[in-house]
């Protein structure tokens, strides 16, 4: 990866209560979101809130990138780790762990047609093309690391550099609006 366009990138996080009883607060992100890193534990697998916010983010068609987290705390088998992500999140997940291999390029384009097509008639799948994919929510990067040791961080602020592009917004001045309180006075 280009060290260069990592440090030519502007990210702004913002980092959502994970606990079910905010999902409010996080809901209200929704709107101005490019995409979603879901963070999960490695140890503690699917979540309940998890499921929660899943449908959230399909309904808000947010391109979502899962990182699992933890997994040098993790004592199970990776694959029943990701053969339970299938299951509980989407058949579609693809790791971007080994983008070298020729067997992401063959995963990426089971899940889409048009590169099913390109794939099959020996034709190159660009990285314009995993873009497509992932703005329309038909490939979902994934990652196994520790944020603790910056394992794999390198290779997941890679991925949003890459592979998601920004949303286009407006110059001019614009909010939104929650809740209006008034104090003593009025």
């Amino acid at each position: 990866f280009s060290k260069e366009a990592i440090a030519t990138s502007k990210i702004t996080l913002l980092d959502t209560p994970g606990h079910v009883d905010l999902t409010a607060e996080m809901e209200r992100t929704l709107s101005v979101l490019d995409v979603a890193i879901l963070v999960l534990s490695a140890p503690d697998g699917i979540q309940a809130h998890t499921r929660t916010l899943w449908p959230m983010l399909e309904k808000a068609n947010i391109p979502t990138l899962i990182f699992v987290n933890k997994i040098d705390m993790f004592k199970g088998e990776k694959d029943q780790l990701l053969t339970s992500l299938y299951k509980g999140l989407s058949d579609n997940i693809v790791d971007f762990s080994n983008i070298e291999e020729q067997s992401f390029i063959e995963n990426i384009s089971e899940k889409d047609d048009v590169l099913t097509e390109k794939y099959l008639d020996n034709k190159e799948i660009t990285i314009d093309d995993i873009k497509r994919v992932i703005k329309e929510r038909k490939v979902f990067p994934l990652l196994f690391g520790s944020a603790l040791r910056l394992n794999e961080i390198d290779n997941l602020i890679n991925i949003l550099t890459t592979y998601f592009e920004p949303k286009p917004y407006s110059d001019s001045f614009s909010g939104i609006v929650y809740r209006v309180s008034r104090d003593k006075l009025g």
